[in-house]
């Protein structure tokens, strides 16, 4: 099928275990990630799906990192990536991807789209892991978001908690990181 797949539409597609995906997708995604994005906190029972799991959180680090490690496998070793090419990723599910990318390749370009909301620092600050995930969506060259408010909560939460300014010109926002 992987052959079938990149042969006829250059997909080059990661085939997760089924329990894998589960956990870092339904579970940390779905139930932890999502719900705060959407500014919904809830109280989770110990032990429930909702409630924080750092095995979850190392699982959803190996899955970022086994997709960034395919975007950038060179097209000499039977993978999708040229010298001259550039990531884009998509949403939350993926917010690690650029941190991996930048640390094996520091030259490639990286775009970043979030297709959800993007929560306000006050929201945003539960995470535990909320100081990695900023990072590493700083390592991206650019951040789109569907609505100036959701880019305002990003500038907020790099503003306050990881004391950067932003500088605006001509319509482009910038972070220095």
């Amino acid at each position: 099928l992987r052959d079938r797949l990149v042969a006829e539409y250059s997909c080059y597609p990661i085939f997760l275990d089924i329990k894998l995906a589960y956990r870092v997708l339904d579970v940390f995604c779905q139930s932890i990630l999502s719900p705060l994005f959407h500014h919904i906190i809830e109280l989770a029972e110990e032990g429930s799906d909702a409630c924080w799991q750092w095995d979850h959180w190392h699982e959803y680090e190996r899955v970022n990192k086994m997709f960034s490690d395919l975007a950038l496998t060179s097209v000499a070793q039977g993978g999708p990536f040229a010298a001259t090419d550039s990531i884009w990723v998509l949403d939350y599910e993926m917010m690690l991807v650029p941190h991996y990318a930048v640390r094996k390749n520091p030259q490639v370009l990286i775009g970043f789209s979030f297709l959800s909301v993007f929560p306000s620092t006050e929201v945003f600050r539960v995470l535990p892991v909320r100081i990695e995930l900023l990072c590493a969506l700083l390592c991206s060259d650019l951040i789109s978001f569907d609505l100036f408010e959701y880019a305002r909560h990003f500038l907020h939460c790099c503003s306050r908690l990881l004391g950067l300014e932003h500088r605006s010109r001509r319509g482009l926002i910038g972070v220095d990181f």
